[in-house]
């Protein structure tokens, strides 16, 4: 079997002249299912995914940053090949031509530079991103209570946003992009005006820190956080997948009646990641649970999504593992892809609709070692075409995408928002 090979490039490479040498490592990793491992969670009765990851030793290679420069030397025997195919500006393609004469296939990766990074509020750990829906602002939450609102043109500081004293992990904006939500480890969400950066509202009652949202529809009557039953396991992460009936061929029975304040929950059915590993389906209409699929460790993030033909849902874990689901047959994962055991902070899946390449919800994945990836073919052989570069290993913790124009938005523990304009390889 063909292990996927990832290549890793200097995170720096954008500031270096032409002529002047960068290092690659060019690896190969895969995950294989191996079975569910019984005694991980006796207790609940739910066993985690057992898998083994294959990685042999890298490849390093001195690369001269120059189209056209001399097949760089290997620092360790190995029959790849790699070559800088081409440069721009703030982007570089990279091939690697992988293998023996007889049986070589060429890997191709574009290593892309930030447009722009902005230091936020003396560079404290930032944790959570959006984009409004316009494309005109960007809010960032971080720790010890920090949330503000971007203009996201001239990307300077419109608004800060005091008042949460604790660690802000999640911001949304609604999808009229002049209603933003927070939420934070001091167990309440805020809801602030995007125009004057007002707050209009704190939504209190937790029993603990809230980890993530999600927002139904158009977010007028509900807002669906982090549950708070301190007898389960923790939620990390929420995804809502919409006209999930639909999606998932499945003849609804009678619904209960619906509360008074119920709004736009028809079909659609909320994703939750837990810390022991699963990620748990519930129907908002129906109030039950409709799916549960096991992951391989901690769930840390997820996206779920109809766009593609088929309703999927994508989690990454603890151990750096983006798994994909057909949620019509969610006995085993359809994929299992790794590209390095760092923990997969957060998945973004760009709009179905958009003027961008990437709008053909796409998946990207931001990790703990400081990279963030555009996976393609990410329900079939997925395999990493473009890498933001950037951060110096410094965990990304937050990203998101613009609808309409596909720029890419990250932050991450070294205090910089970066802004994007991915090259997507066709």
């Amino acid at each position: 079997m063909t292990r996927p090979t990832f290549l890793e490039l200097q995170p720096d490479w954008y500031e270096l002249a032409d002529g002047e040498r960068c290092w690659l490592d060019v690896s190969e990793r895969s995950v294989q299912l191996a079975g569910i491992d019984a005694d991980a969670d006796a207790d609940e009765g739910s066993g985690l995914l057992k898998v083994e990851v294959h990685a042999p030793p890298s490849s390093h290679f001195e690369l001269e940053l120059s189209t056209g420069a001399p097949p760089p030397a290997s620092s360790s025997q190995t029959p790849h090949f790699v070559e800088i195919v081409r440069r721009e500006r703030d982007w570089i393609e990279v091939h690697a031509h992988v293998g023996e004469q007889s049986a070589r296939r060429t890997v191709r990766t574009v290593f892309q530079a930030p447009a722009a990074a902005v230091a936020v509020a003396g560079r404290r750990q930032l944790l959570a991103v959006d984009v409004s829906r316009d494309e005109r602002v960007v809010a960032v939450g971080g720790a010890d209570g920090h949330c503000a609102i971007f203009d996201a043109l001239a990307r300077t500081e419109a608004f800060n946003l005091p008042g949460h004293f604790s660690d802000v992990t999640s911001v949304r904006f609604f999808p009229s992009s002049k209603v933003l939500l927070s939420a934070s480890l001091d167990f309440t969400l805020r809801i602030w005006n995007v125009e004057d950066g007002l707050c209009a509202a704190v939504l209190k009652g937790h029993r603990g820190g809230v980890e993530d949202t999600a927002i139904l529809g158009r977010g007028r009557n509900d807002v669906i956080a982090k549950w708070g039953n301190d007898a389960q396991s923790a939620v990390h992460c929420l995804s809502v997948l919409d006209d999930a009936s639909k999606a998932l061929g499945k003849a609804g029975d009678e619904p209960p009646a619906a509360h008074s304040q119920e709004a736009e929950t028809e079909g659609k059915v909320l994703f939750a990641g837990l810390e022991n590993g699963e990620t748990l389906g519930v129907d908002i209409r129906m109030r039950q649970l409709t799916a549960s699929v096991r992951g391989t460790a901690p769930i840390l993030s997820c996206a779920a999504t109809s766009t593609s033909g088929a309703p999927l849902l994508f989690t990454g874990s603890e151990d750096g593992i983006l798994a994909t689901w057909d949620l019509r047959h969610t006995s085993t994962p359809l994929q299992l892809q790794t590209r390095s055991g760092a923990p997969i902070h957060s998945i973004a899946l760009s709009s179905e609709t958009g003027d961008a390449p990437s709008a053909a919800a796409s998946v990207w994945t931001a990790h703990g070692d400081g990279v963030c990836c555009h996976w393609s073919g990410a329900a079939t052989d997925a395999l990493v075409s473009t890498e933001l570069s950037g951060p110096q290993f410094d965990p990304v913790r937050g990203l998101a995408i613009a609808p309409r124009t596909g720029r890419v938005f990250t932050v991450g523990r070294d205090g910089l928002l970066r802004d994007y304009n991915p090259h997507l390889l066709t």
